[in-house]
C-alpha cells in the first residue's frame, strides 16, 4: 500500500490543560535533605486515571493503618506491593482521631501522616477515603458517639449541626495533609480523596434532604483544593465536578468551539503533556483515501472539522522499533475543499509537532508475503456432499494477488525469494540471500492479470542459477501495482 503526502497547513496553534478539579501547586523546593520531591498532576476523564499526563493502571488494595501496629505496617506495605499493587486504600477513622470531642489522637497506630508517607517509600499511591461515614466494619461506622449528643442532629443528612461538625472534620484531615504535603501535586502519594461512602443505599430514606446533602458534601470537597480528583464510593448521581478533560466538555475540536479559547503559536520547544494543537488543510486531490500520518506525536486523538476519527498511538513500538500503526483513515467525507479543522489531543509531552502529514493512499500497490512454513490458501478445499475436497492440482502454500476495481497488474516492484526481507509493503528492502529470477517469476504468473497465484516452487527460481542459500526455509515477498486496463 503506497501513501502520498499532500499538502497540510501546519501553522500550529496549541492550548495547554491541566484538566483535574483543582490544583495544588508544590513549593517547588527539596525536601531539606537535597531530595527533590516529585510533584505530579493527576486528573482523569472517562476511561482512567491519568498522573503526569500518562495514563495509569491501577492495582489497589485496602490497608487500614488502625488495624495493625506501626512495627507491622514497612512488613505488610512490602508483602502488598510485592503482590502487584501499587496503591493502597485507607479510611480516616473520626472516631479514632476524636474520640472525645475536641481531644485528638493521632500517635502510634493512629499516626496517619507516618502511615501514608511510609506508602511512599515504599513506591506506591493513595487513595485517601474521609468518609466521615466509613462502614468498614467499625464500630458506629467511624463516626463519634460523642456526635451523638449534638443537639438536633441528624447524622448524613442536610442537617445543619452534622454538616458543621463534618466540615470541621473535613477541613481539619485535608489541612492536616496539606501541611505535611501528601497530596500528590505537592510531592505526596495521595492520588485520589473519596466524601463520604455507599450513601446511594440509604438515600432515598432522606428524600430531598439526601439530594441535597450529597450535592453539599460534593462541594465541601471541592472547596478543600486539594488538587486530586474526589470520588463517591457507589454513588449514581455523585455531582459531576468534571466530565472527561476541559477541552472536551468545551468542544473545542469543534469551529465553534475553537473560538472560546486562546490558541498560541507552537513554538520549537517540546511541548508538555496534556496539549491540544489545531490546523488547517486543503482537501487532497483525487478520490483516494485519505490519511493522516502522526510524526512526532505519541499517544492521543484526532477529530477532523468536529469529527473523532479515534485514537492515535505512536508511542507504542514494533519489535521493528517502528510504531504499530502510523497512518489513521480520514473519511472524505468529513472533507472539505479547503479550511478543514485538524484538531489534535497530545497525552504525552510531544516534539515535532509541525511533522504531521495529510495524505492519499494508494490503494493501486498491493504486496503479498508467504513463506514454505505457510499452509496452503484456505481456498484449496471445499465441501460438497458433506465431504471436504481439494480443488486445486497442487496443495501448497502460495502467494495470493487480486487488484482493486477490475484493474490488473502493470508493474511488478519488488519481488525476492529466500531469506526474509526487510521491511513491510511499500518499504521491501532486499534480503541477504535471494533468487535472481524472482521477479521473472513474478511477472509470467501475474502480468495483465486482475488476479494471480505465485506458487512456492524452489525449481522455479532456480532453473538458471543455483540456490544460495539452501537450507533455509524459503520466504516469497511480492509487490506490484495495479491500473486501468489500457
Amino acid at each position: 500500500m503506497g501513501v502520498t503526502k499532500t499538502w497540510l497547513h501546519l501553522h500550529l496553534l496549541c492550548i495547554v490543560f491541566l484538566f483535574f478539579i483543582s490544583n495544588v501547586n508544590g513549593d517547588g523546593k527539596g525536601n531539606g535533605n537535597g531530595v527533590e520531591k516529585k510533584q505530579e498532576v493527576v486528573s482523569y476523564d472517562s476511561r482512567s486515571l491519568i498522573i503526569n499526563g500518562k495514563r495509569e493502571l491501577l492495582f489497589s488494595g485496602s490497608i487500614h493503618y488502625t488495624r495493625s501496629t506501626p512495627d507491622q505496617w514497612p512488613d505488610i506495605l512490602t508483602k502488598a506491593k510485592r503482590g502487584g499493587l501499587n496503591v493502597i486504600q485507607t479510611y480516616v477513622f473520626w472516631n479514632a482521631h476524636e474520640p472525645e470531642q475536641g481531644k485528638f489522637n493521632f500517635e502510634g497506630q493512629y499516626d496517619l501522616v507516618k502511615y501514608i508517607k511510609l506508602i511512599k517509600k515504599h513506591g506506591m499511591y493513595v487513595t485517601l477515603r474521609l468518609g466521615p461515614f466509613i462502614q468498614a466494619e467499625w464500630n458506629h461506622g467511624g463516626l463519634p458517639y460523642w456526635l451523638r449528643e449534638v443537639p438536633d442532629i441528624i447524622f448524613r443528612s442536610d442537617n445543619e449541626p452534622f454538616k458543621r461538625y463534618m466540615q470541621k472534620y473535613v477541613e481539619m484531615i485535608i489541612d492536616m495533609m496539606k501541611k505535611e504535603k501528601l497530596f500528590a501535586p505537592q510531592g505526596g502519594p495521595i492520588i485520589l480523596a473519596q466524601i463520604e461512602n455507599e450513601y446511594n443505599t440509604v438515600q432515598l430514606a432522606y428524600r430531598e434532604l439526601g439530594n441535597s446533602y450529597v450535592q453539599w458534601a460534593a462541594k465541601l470537597a471541592l472547596s478543600q483544593n486539594a488538587g486530586v480528583p474526589w470520588i463517591m464510593c457507589k454513588q449514581r448521581d455523585a455531582p459531576d465536578p468534571v466530565v472527561g478533560i476541559n477541552g472536551e466538555k468545551a468542544k473545542i475540536y469543534t469551529m465553534e468551539g475553537t473560538n472560546t479559547v486562546q490558541w498560541a503559536l507552537k513554538s520549537k520547544a517540546p511541548t508538555p503533556a496534556l496539549s491540544w494543537f489545531k490546523a488547517s488543510f486543503a482537501a487532497p486531490e483525487g478520490n483516494d483515501p485519505v490519511v493522516v500520518r502522526m510524526n512526532g506525536m505519541k499517544k492521543g486523538m484526532v477529530w477532523i472539522n468536529g469529527q473523532s476519527i479515534g485514537r492515535y498511538w505512536m508511542s507504542y513500538l514494533s519489535p521493528l522499533g517502528q510504531p504499530s500503526q502510523s497512518e489513521y483513515h480520514i473519511p472524505r467525507s468529513y472533507i472539505k475543499p479547503t479550511k478543514n479543522l485538524i484538531v489534535v489531543f497530545e497525552e504525552e509531552p510531544a516534539t515535532s509537532i509541525e511533522n504531521i502529514e495529510i495524505m492519499t493512499v494508494n490503494r493501486d500497490t498491493i504486496c503479498s508475503y508467504i513463506t514454505e512454513l505457510y499452509p496452503p490458501h484456505v481456498k484449496s478445499w471445499a465441501r460438497k456432499e458433506s465431504k471436504i475436497n481439494t480443488v486445486v492440482d497442487l496443495v501448497k502454500p502460495a502467494a495470493h494477488l487480486k487488484c482493486p476495481d477490475k484493474k490488473v497488474v502493470v508493474a511488478v516492484e519488488f519481488a525476492s525469494y529466500g531469506d526474509e526481507p526487510d521491511g513491510a509493503c511499500g518499504m521491501f528492502g532486499p534480503p541477504k540471500c535471494t533468487s535472481q529470477a524472482a521477479k521473472e517469476v513474478v511477472e509470467k504468473f501475474c502480468i495483465g492479470k486482475s488476479s494471480c497465484v505465485v506458487p512456492l516452487d524452489r525449481q522455479l527460481y532456480y532453473k538458471k542459477s543455483q540456490d544460495g542459500c539452501p537450507d533455509i526455509k524459503k520466504a516469497l515477498a511480492i509487490q506490484v501495482r495495479c491500473q486501468n486496463k489500457a
